[in-house]
C-alpha cells in the first residue's frame, strides 16, 4: 500500500488536496479533524485538559478557541497540549492504516500539518506539499472563526518553512 503525506503551513491549502484525493477513492486521514474529535469525544484528553486549563470549559464542553487562547501564550503549555494529544493522533493514523491495508486499499492519504517537523515523512511513499505566498495564507487564515494575527504566528512559527519542506 502507497502512503502519501498531505503538508503544508496554515492556510495553505491542504484541506483541499485532501478533498480532491477523497474525490477520487483515495482514503485520507486528517490528523485536524481527528484533533477536534479527540477534543470534543475522548473523555481521557478531556479529563487531561481540564485539570490542566479549566478555565477552557465552557458549559462542560472544551472551548477550542479559549484552549487555543491559554495554550498559545506559552510553548511549554502548546508543548503540553500535543503531549496530552499526539499519542492518541498516532494510534489514530495507525489504526486508519491498518484497516485499509486490511481492506486492500492500493492507496491511503495521511493530511499532516507537521509530517516533516514531528518525522512521519518516513513512512509516506511520496509526499505532496501544499504551498501558498504568506499573504493568501494570512487571509485565508484570518478569516476562520476564532483566528487573530496572533494565533496565525504562532502556528506558522511552529512549522518548518515551504523551501526547507522542498528540500525534503
Amino acid at each position: 500500500m502507497w502512503i502519501v503525506g498531505i503538508t503544508g503551513g496554515i492556510g495553505a491549502g491542504k484541506s483541499f488536496l485532501s478533498k480532491s484525493f477523497v474525490s477520487m477513492g483515495v482514503p485520507v486521514h486528517s490528523s485536524d479533524k481527528c484533533i477536534h474529535f479527540l477534543l470534543g469525544h475522548d473523555n481521557e484528553i478531556q479529563k487531561r485538559i481540564k485539570a490542566q486549563w479549566p478555565q477552557a470549559f465552557i458549559k462542560g464542553k472544551i472551548d477550542r478557541k479559549v484552549l487555543g487562547d491559554l495554550v498559545l501564550s506559552s510553548s511549554s503549555d502548546l508543548k503540553l497540549l500535543e503531549e496530552i494529544l499526539y499519542p492518541k493522533l498516532l494510534k489514530s493514523q495507525k489504526e486508519f492504516l491498518k484497516r485499509n491495508q486490511a481492506q486492500g486499499r492500493k492507496i491511503v492519504a495521511l493530511d499532516i500539518p507537521l509530517l516533516f517537523e514531528v518525522g512521519l515523512n518516513r513512512y509516506c511513499h511520496f509526499v505532496v506539499l501544499a504551498s501558498t505566498p504568506l499573504f493568501l495564507r494570512k487571509k485565508r487564515v484570518l478569516q476562520r472563526k476564532g483566528m487573530n494575527l496572533k494565533k496565525f504566528r504562532v502556528f506558522d512559527g511552529e512549522q518548518m518553512k515551504d523551501h526547507q519542506k522542498r528540500q525534503k
